[in-house]
């Protein structure tokens, strides 16, 4: 249920305010959204109803920030990245393709709340692709200005691209990654270099196709 704001206390406000996103974070990945409690989280972040009700209206206030908080991450991760792609080289796209993956492994809970979310029939979650659109439409920038890409008309199919043939893999690679290598027996390092060999392997098929 939504609080009215009242004024925030003076005490280390920010710092209060990265707690109850840090700890949202990790009782959403936990336990579910509808497991995770309020309670729970302002335990959790060390902080009163009263503050954290200051920041947030409800849980799903919470939920957005958090989302919202990745994407932004995420931008700035492949603006960076792809200022080091001057052509459409597939060692540069591979390279390109680490970087993304090193920054996904970070956000791994983000990314499992994500995959949550997007997955449920309950919700309304159609904000997850809203938030998703700014990376794609940087992507789809940064890639018509590097020399010798193939820039497809139809702009859905780039979308599709983007997102199932390069994105979900990495992203499914994190959030179920751990337990796919416990269960066969392989670590991390071997992981990584075979997972972005076989990325590297598809984006080679794709551009022997013209589709890269």
């Amino acid at each position: 249920m939504a609080r009215p704001k009242s004024e925030a206390p003076k005490h280390d406000e920010e710092s209060a305010k990265k707690r109850i996103l840090e700890a949202a974070e990790n009782l959403f990945s936990a336990k579910g959204f509808d497991a995770a409690t309020i309670g729970g989280i302002g335990k959790q972040a060390g902080v009163n109803s009263a503050l954290l009700y200051y920041y947030f209206t409800n849980k799903e206030a919470i939920l957005h920030e958090l989302m919202a908080s990745a994407v932004r991450e995420a931008v700035a991760v492949v603006e960076q990245s792809f200022s080091k792609i001057g052509v459409a080289d597939i060692d540069a796209i591979a390279a390109f393709m680490g970087d993304v993956l090193l920054f996904l492994r970070s956000k791994k809970n983000s990314l499992k709340i994500m995959l949550n979310e997007i997955m449920r029939a309950d919700r309304e979650n159609a904000y997850i692709f809203e938030l998703l659109s700014p990376v794609y439409e940087l992507a789809q920038k940064k890639l018509r200005e590097i020399d010798g890409f193939t820039d497809p008309v139809d702009t859905n199919y780039l979308r599709i691209k983007l997102f199932f043939i390069y994105t979900a893999p990495l992203m499914l690679s994190v959030v179920i990654g751990d337990e796919w290598k416990a269960f066969h027996k392989i670590g991390e390092a071997e992981f990584q270099i075979k997972f972005l060999g076989a990325m590297k392997e598809i984006a080679v098929l794709l551009d022997k196709k013209n589709l890269l």
